[in-house]
């Protein structure tokens, strides 16, 4: 099966932080995490037209390590400003190379806010 959206609708999503449930089932809370000191990066994603909702955009997930690991099992591909060309241009084999669990420092700020919130009725 070829992956159209990989190989051909690569893109960069720009984030100041990721949010994350954490906690058991009926009490979880919003989890942030983010990278320390800097304002906004950029991680991996695909995008696609859906008929429902115009351009829909997808983060490329990869198996959270270290700090991270903690709170969800899975995080978004995080890209260093240098590989945000290769990311978009390069040939999708090289783009995927780029598919790795941030290596770097993580800020996780555990909230008291509930994940959902309550519906008015």
């Amino acid at each position: 099966m070829r992956l159209v959206s990989f190989e051909k609708r690569r893109c960069l999503l720009p984030l100041s932080a990721w949010a994350e449930a954490e906690g058991a089932k009926g009490g979880t809370t919003r989890t942030w995490l983010t990278v320390p000191d800097v304002d906004l990066f950029a991680i991996a994603a695909i995008w696609r037209d859906s008929d429902e909702w115009g351009p829909a955009y997808s983060m490329v997930m990869t198996d959270a390590v270290g700090d991270a690991a903690q709170v969800p099992t899975l995080m978004p591909v995080i890209l260093k400003p240098a590989d945000y060309d290769t990311w978009q241009n390069d040939r999708s084999d090289t783009a995927k190379a780029l598919c790795t669990a941030w290596a770097g420092d993580l800020a996780i700020d555990r909230t008291g806010e509930p994940w959902f919130r309550k519906s008015a009725k």
